[in-house]
């Protein structure tokens, strides 16, 4: 009688293999070459048979077939779209695939590719030389099939950057990721400083294949540096007229059900002032237009459009990939770059190893043949004279010190053969070979020439394969659909105000009274932008709307990231800066004139941006604006010097400005500020 089992825990040990299963052997990619198990199976399929870019193309159900039978397990359809999406150049910067036939287009996406038995499929370029790099060479590590009958790659060697550049998405059990594209030339370059001086440019943004326009630009930042994060982008759209000129749509949106949705909803009546909406686009160009009630009324429909449609959508970001202990894991760009980079110095680590055993075994020939070659005699002799095979190997190891391996080499040799060899070049040949193992001995011992080998690597595909970037960033204040509905907010006239203590307040400008305490103030609306001005030489933006009108202030560290010791000495707004210079005095008697433009920005900055260069210890200790250059400053040391400011060059902000004074500075003011009597004093 057979045991019996609990079938709720049989169920449990089921599903978790199988959710195993599913989560790292179909909807996550690995890391190192970006590629999910399916998309892998697929290139090896095409490389191991030799579909190369150089070959004619062969029958996409060739493909599928061939992987299905020895690779990967699944459908023939599965594998098909596999890797039909991987050729498809509105989903990727940079298709894996060559395609022949149709493989979907803008219009209807997917929907569009053929059959299978139509279409024709190669590898493309780039995955030859950027992803299949060197395969034979036993650069990566290879594991058993479905079947245990063959061997394929666990993970391919990749110096194309593929999940960074194309992206992916899946879903697992409990769990999905969404990677989105960049462009190729954006991500190597990041991949290079990384490289030379372990820094992450975390200001990397994505670039899609369709393009459009994000719109909110200041929060891709936390995507590198977190790992998730929301991604706004909006279709390209111009008003002419009476008329909506749609050129591009947000990635993943096609123009056919685009047009349908929007007509669905006129005919619901929950999108208005729309007379009719039309695909006119060509081999050359997406373009969809709307036409509208009138010319009055185009911009009110674009921003309905945005609301209410694909014509703006949101992507989640989810970096979560496999690693090598084939663990799903969320991802930062840094931790991407550092895996990427470990993994291509391991490829050109056992390429190099690689040619040197080969090279070796090469030498080990060579040199047994000039070892016999210079006694061709004793040679001869043995091999003519001396019948029995186990005398011939008594002799070869006592005249010459061969191996087994050796002296088997040698009597399989013909006797014409050797006696005809070269030896010059026989010569030539060691020394060349000697003179390769010892260079890649030298590589491996090298972590500068290994790190310079994958920079030139990496340069080389970027400088054949590199297209311009297509979409472009910017920041919009959203509204209605794609981010939180804002309640618009009456402008009203403020006074900004920051004390000594290092509180800054707002209030509205009628309740404004200056006190002792103030170091600096600044009227001003609403809507606009507070400019504050640091000791370090920094300058932060914030609006104004965005600090509380609390009664006592809020500490500014609570408003802008300040270092330690760092203080706002000076606050004005962006309404201020037409006409104006700005002036700066440090401690040690540095002065610096710079346009107010420079400073200039629609967009609030709380990490601060460097206006003025300082040594160490130096600090500035007087900032202030002024309207016209023939002023005056009086720095006060041991002495008063009287400055005039006509007399002293208008810089750029990534200047240091000049010293006037040697002496340590305690004090800076503007000479028309200053009282009658202390400015008759100081003539």
């Amino acid at each position: 009688m057979s045991g019996t089992i609990n079938v709720i825990d049989e169920v449990k040990n089921n599903f978790l293999v199988s959710s195993l299963d599913t989560n790292i052997n179909r909807a996550f990619p690995d890391v190192r070459d970006g590629l999910k198990p399916g998309q892998r199976a697929c290139l090896w399929e095409m490389h191991r048979k030799g579909y190369s870019s150089k070959k004619p193309h062969v029958k996409s159900a060739k493909v599928s077939g061939g992987v299905i039978a020895d690779t990967w397990p699944h459908g023939d359809v599965a594998v098909y779209d596999t890797f039909a999406r991987m050729s498809q150049p509105f989903v990727n910067n940079n298709p894996e695939i060559d395609f022949h036939g149709a493989n979907g287009n803008l219009i209807v996406g997917d929907d569009g590719v053929a059959n299978q038995r139509y279409t024709e499929v190669r590898l493309s370029s780039i995955t030859e030389e950027g992803i299949l790099w060197n395969l034979d060479k036993d650069v990566v590590d290879f594991r058993p099939n479905f079947s245990n009958d063959a061997e394929w790659p666990v993970v391919l060697p990749s110096f194309f950057p593929r999940l960074l550049v194309n992206g992916t998405q899946g879903i697992g059990v409990g769990i999905a990721n969404v990677w989105v594209s960049h462009n190729l030339g954006d991500v190597i370059d990041g991949l290079i400083k990384y490289i030379q001086i372990g820094e992450v440019d975390n200001s990397l943004k994505p670039d899609f294949p369709t393009g459009g326009v994000i719109i909110n630009s200041d929060e891709l930042e936390k995507i590198n540096t977190t790992g998730k994060g929301r991604i706004i982008i909006r279709g390209k759209a111009e008003i002419k007229g009476n008329e909506i000129h749609i050129s591009e749509l947000p990635f993943q949106v096609y123009v056919k059900p685009f047009i349908e949705d929007i007509r669905e909803k006129i005919e619901k009546g929950t999108l208005q002032n729309i007379i009719d909406v039309s695909d006119r686009s060509d081999i050359n160009q997406l373009k969809v237009v709307i036409e509208c009630v009138s010319p009055a009324l185009a911009p009110k429909v674009l921003e309905m459009l945005y609301n209410s449609t694909d014509l703006q959508t949101q992507i989640n970001a989810n970096q979560i990939a496999i690693i090598n202990d084939n663990t799903p894991k969320l991802l930062t760009l840094g931790e991407v770059y550092s895996i990427i980079v470990q993994h291509n110095l391991s490829v050109l680590q056992r390429a190099a190893q690689f040619d040197i055993n080969k090279l070796e075994e090469e030498l080990y020939k060579l040199k047994t043949i000039k070892a016999a070659i210079d006694d061709i005699d004793t040679v001869v002799y043995i091999i003519k004279d001396v019948d029995n095979i186990q005398e011939q190997h008594r002799l070869f190891k006592e005249k010459f010190g061969f191996c087994e391996a050796q002296m088997d080499m040698v009597s399989k040799m013909r006797l014409s053969t050797l006696m005809k060899t070269n030896r010059d070049k026989l010569a030539a040949d060691i020394a060349e070979k000697t003179k390769k193992v010892e260079y890649l001995q030298k590589y491996l011992n090298s972590d500068e020439m290994q790190k310079q080998d994958l920079i030139d690597k990496i340069t080389s595909i970027k400088n054949k394969y590199n297209t311009p970037k297509r979409t472009t960033c910017t920041n919009i204040e959203l509204a209605g659909k794609g981010g939180r509905k804002k309640k618009e907010q009456p402008v009203v006239r403020l006074a900004v105000s920051i004390d000594n203590k290092g509180y800054i307040k707002s209030c509205p400008a009628a309740m404004f009274r200056k006190s002792k305490t103030i170091i600096s103030s600044v009227l001003l609306n609403s809507d606009e932008m507070v400019y504050l001005f640091s000791s370090l030489g920094k300058l932060y933006r914030v609006k104004a709307n965005t600090i509380k009108q609390v009664p006592k202030g809020t500490p500014v560290v609570n408003v802008v990231n300040l270092t330690d010791g760092e203080e706002i000495l000076f606050i004005t707004s962006d309404k201020n800066s037409e006409n104006h210079l700005l002036t700066s005095c440090t401690k040690s008697g540095i002065i610096k004139k710079m346009k107010f433009e420079e400073c200039a920005g629609h967009t609030q900055n709380k990490k601060g941006l460097s206006v003025m260069k300082l040594k160490d210890g130096d600090r500035i200790i007087f900032v202030q604006q002024i309207n016209k250059e023939k002023d005056f400053i009086i720095l006060t040391t041991k002495k008063a010097y009287k400055i005039n400011l006509d007399e002293i060059r208008t810089l750029g902000k990534a200047a240091a400005g000049r010293r006037i004074v040697k002496d340590k500075v305690v004090s800076a003011g503007f000479y028309s500020d200053m009282s009658a009597d202390i400015r008759e004093r100081i003539k």
